[in-house]
């Protein structure tokens, strides 16, 4: 006497009738038991800074606006140099990414924690454009979130 898998539903048992749906079930409970333990057992890397999004919910054309989602809180020289490695590597301060024909005046960056959870904010990092005849981005400020 073969014992076919039963499906519950409330109160109500659901027996399947043919062989089909039997390996189906087999192989769906196989399937998610496989994909329980897959979660448990893989761990991805990631960096500990990556951009989750370039917002532009201001109407300043020279301001460039990111936030960075993090795994953990950074130390305000650590916000400060992923900072200036980012400005480096996009060039902003010789390219707006929303307005080529305008120079970037301001680049802010907002980090905040992956989880987002009750404290998701982690710090703020400003860079603005010197008066001068070099005009290059410079470091403003760095806040960090208390606690950290």
């Amino acid at each position: 006497m073969e014992i076919a898998p039963i499906l519950t539903c409330g109160s109500k048992a659901i027996k399947p009738k043919s062989p089909f749906a039997k390996s189906n079930l087999r192989f769906l409970t196989l399937f998610l038991l496989l994909a329980c333990f897959c979660q448990v057992g893989c761990v991805s890397l990631r960096s500990p800074a990556q951009v989750t999004g370039e917002n532009s919910w201001n109407r300043e054309k020279d301001v460039v606006e990111f936030s960075i989602g993090l795994n953990g809180p950074m130390s305000a020289d650590e916000y400060l140099e992923w900072t200036q490695q980012h400005l480096e590597k996009n060039q902003l301060a010789t390219k707006n990414p929303g307005f080529p024909e305008i120079p970037v005046y301001e680049v802010r960056y907002y980090f905040f924690s992956r989880e987002r959870s009750f404290r998701g904010y982690l710090g703020t990092v400003l860079w603005r454009r010197a008066v001068g005849p070099t005009g290059n981005l410079e470091h403003v400020t760095t806040i960090v979130q208390r606690g950290f």
